[in-house]
């Protein structure tokens, strides 16, 4: 049996306080399905970059704070929250250069956004403001419990690690992709249309969802992506 792949996870960060932290949740999640966990935070020198590119078997974009619509050609809206262009500068460039490096990438919340924009997809900045139609999405539920259903495309990767085409998971967010980019394939929508997952096709694994697997881990779909992800690693 060959060493557990190294999964990093890339950190939210309080401008205000100055300090970088990741909730527990990504880092049990890795582990229970067979990585090991390794905390990245943001650098900006290119040679740092390829360092990290080089370090991980795979790369994990946790959740957090808005990105910025900058990076996505747009002025700010009244609703846009709180931003690090620190972070959204380290976390673009990284995921170019795992991409490029052919290494699986799992983004979770504003991961799916993240991976969205790097690729040339745009945003909804704020759900509530544009898209009024929309669900709830950020629920008042506790995070362990599933707020909305999910819809699957048949035949997609993502149903396949799934093994469902349904699902319900939980939501937190108030951003959300608008315009995929060129390359992604959206395959996963909530009942209002909302994408809710992306994948790259042509690559082993990479996979962007809007929901927070983490943080359901009694769920087997939740399980059962961490655990394709991490062997994607180990390849």
């Amino acid at each position: 049996m060959g060493s557990r792949p190294i999964i990093g996870i890339t950190l939210a960060h309080d401008p205000e306080k100055g300090r970088f932290f990741c909730r527990e949740a990504y880092l049990d999640a890795v582990q229970r399905a067979g990585g090991v966990p390794v905390l990245l935070p943001p650098v900006q020198k290119q040679d740092s970059l390829q360092v990290y590119r080089d370090l991980v078997a795979g790369l994990l974009l946790s959740g957090g704070g808005d990105l910025h619509p900058s990076f996505f050609g747009e002025d700010p809206c009244w609703k846009l929250g709180e931003v690090s262009l620190v972070r959204d500068k380290f976390e673009i460039a990284l995921v170019k250069l795992v991409l490029d490096a052919g290494k699986p990438v799992l983004g979770i919340c504003r991961g799916i956004q993240v991976l969205n924009v790097a690729l040339g997809g745009t945003l909804y900045q704020d759900l509530s403001s544009q898209a009024p139609a929309s669900l709830q999405h950020i629920q008042r539920g506790a995070r362990k419990e599933p707020a909305h259903e999910v819809e699957i495309k048949k035949g997609s990767l993502l149903a396949s690690v799934l093994g469902a085409e349904r699902i319900w998971v939980n939501s937190f967010h108030h951003q959300a992709v608008k315009d995929v980019a060129p390359s992604l394939e959206a395959v996963a929508w909530s009942a209002d249309g909302v994408v809710e997952a992306v994948e790259l096709p042509g690559h082993d694994f990479v996979v962007g969802v809007q929901w927070h697997p983490e943080d359901l881990l009694e769920e087997e779909h939740a399980v059962a992506l961490f655990r394709a992800f991490v062997a994607a690693a180990e390849q």
